[in-house]
């Protein structure tokens, strides 16, 4: 096992300690240690402090290689680690396994050794070279593996999840601050969707992907919903701290709702592992923290799929280029944005019921607070007609709107 992280200097003396610690475990089971090796790679990033946008400090973030010796025996080595839930089975994969699991994301926790079917938290994943998959049981492991104690296999896989764990949280500077107790927490499922649905309406969505990539300087949704969800009385008096509102909670229950019904009605088989997986931290009450990121794609789900449904079949533009379109009815979609360096900018996009297939994009440094759905009459300047991943839009620019029932009015 071998990963590359990018690890914030600033937890580089808790996460050695940290991965000491694993590696004395691993001695006691003799099992071989687990390295971190730092390579050449060096990036820093600027913090700014969100009212007057002013560096207020640098972080330093250094490549590392974090290597572990995974089990594998005759052939046989170990992918993933069912955790049996109430709703279905997680699967955790061991770093660097890429091969699908689809078989076993349902299922009672059997062992397709003995093929004995008992009461387990848990069951392994192993893979042949040939590509030949199996459940095994804790007390079957040795088979497959050359582990004549199943307890230490346990514990030694439980290691190298650990240290990978550890190392990917510790590319965020404030995880080894503020994670520690989540560990024993569960994350109650419909509260942090309505946080979620409010993040997306504020901010667009935003990817764990490109909060990594940004090296913190770029909140996740799922991160801004566990921080709205948890505040300190500091935070709630901070303009950038919100609440739910009840369209919030509306449209979390229904991307919910829509979840559970469009996934549930696929064939499993043709489920991905993460769709799988969405669907099955949907039908949980509570889920484990490690399972927000997950969660927080629920509502953008829905919007996407939203938006494919309304798109035409043939897409058109609207308007001419630099002409000004008064009074046009239109139809909010959704926002997503971005953070520059002269702060954010939001991406707007709307639909115009007179011409369908037309859908307009409008870029601007203006928040604008409107539930998805909602109808406006809008003046606004026609900037281009373009192209984005092979769909048409129309670029506007200096919108202004009224609420369509308030003009009605």
């Amino acid at each position: 096992m071998k990963q590359i992280y990018w690890i914030a200097e600033s937890n580089l003396f808790t996460l050695k300690n940290e991965l000491a610690r694993l590696n004395r475990r691993a001695a006691k089971i003799g099992a071989a240690s687990i390295t971190l090796v730092q390579l050449a790679g060096v990036k820093s990033q600027e913090r700014r402090n969100e009212i007057t946008n002013e560096v207020v400090s640098v972080e330093r973030f250094l490549e590392h290689e974090l290597s572990g010796e995974t089990p594998k025996f005759a052939g046989w080595s170990l992918a993933a680690v069912i955790e049996h839930a109430e709703e279905g089975n997680i699967l955790r994969k061991v770093p660097g396994c890429t091969v699908e699991l689809p078989k076993y994301r349902q299922g009672l926790p059997v062992c397709e050794h003995c093929q004995l079917a008992r009461r387990r938290n848990e069951t392994f994943v192993v893979v042949h070279d040939d590509g030949t998959q199996k459940q095994v049981g804790r007390d079957c492991i040795k088979d497959f593996l050359g582990h004549t104690d199943p307890h230490a296999f346990a514990r030694m896989s439980e290691i190298l999840f650990s240290a990978g764990e550890l190392c990917g949280g510790a590319e965020d500077s404030d995880f080894f601050g503020e994670g520690g107790s989540r560990a024993k927490e569960m994350l109650y499922v419909q509260t942090f969707l309505n946080y979620a649905a409010c993040a997306c309406r504020k901010l667009g969505y935003i990817s764990g992907k490109r909060e990594y990539e940004s090296m913190g300087a770029v909140r996740s949704t799922k991160s801004t919903a566990l921080c709205w969800m948890n505040p300190t009385p500091k935070m709630m008096l901070n303009k950038h701290y919100f609440r739910p509102e009840d369209s919030d909670v509306a449209r979390a229950a229904v991307a919910h709702e829509y979840v559970l019904d469009t996934l549930s009605a696929k064939q499993p088989e043709k489920l991905t592992d993460f769709e799988h997986n969405l669907l099955t931290a949907a039908k949980c009450e509570v889920v484990d923290y490690k399972s927000a990121g997950i969660l927080a794609f629920i509502v953008e789900y829905y919007s996407r799929e939203m938006e494919k449904a309304k798109i035409a079949a043939d897409e058109v533009y609207f308007g001419e280029p630099k002409a000004r379109v008064r009074n046009q009815p239109i139809v909010f979609i959704k926002s997503t944005g971005f953070d520059t360096q002269f702060g954010h900018t939001f991406i707007y996009s709307f639909s115009v019921p007179a011409v369908p297939g037309a859908r307009l994009v409008w870029m601007t440094g203006t928040e604008i607070d409107m539930a998805p759905g909602a109808e406006v009459l809008a003046t606004f300047t026609v900037k281009a007609h373009e192209e984005y991943n092979g769909h048409k839009q129309t670029k506007i620019s200096r919108l202004v709107y009224e609420i369509a029932e308030a003009a009605a009015a």
